[in-house]
């Protein structure tokens, strides 16, 4: 596995994790019923395979560059819940996604400056 696909599934489980999201979402519509809320079921068991998937991609990338790319995950909910929900997007939430990108992309190409990995 390479520090790109360390990427690549950092960014695959950022939306998995925000799709998890929108169907707690669904399935707080079905509260108080708990152990029949297939949303809300299905939205933890998506976030233990987001995590399966985080945790795998530690193994050959930097967690200084990964775990911050996780805070996309406040882009996809953003825009998926515009998309599920019709909740408004306006020139603040953008502003914010955009400041949220841009703070992952300079971390990215922080990342090239410095390739010494430390293995425990």
């Amino acid at each position: 596995m390479t520090k790109f696909s360390s990427i690549c599934m950092v960014v695959f489980c950022t939306i998995v994790t925000s799709m998890g999201q929108i169907f707690w979402k669904f399935g707080a519509f079905r509260l108080p019923e708990v152990f029949t809320n297939w949303p809300m079921i299905l939205g933890f068991v998506l976030h233990i395979i987001a995590a399966a998937i985080l945790i795998t991609s530690f193994k050959t990338g930097e967690v200084s560059v990964l775990f911050p790319m996780y805070a996309t995950n406040y882009v996809w909910v953003s825009i998926l819940s515009s998309y599920y929900f019709h909740e408004p997007l306006n020139a603040l939430k953008w502003a914010g996604m955009a400041v949220i990108i841009l703070g992952v992309i300079l971390l990215g190409r922080s990342a090239h400056k410095h390739t010494e990995v430390v293995t425990p």
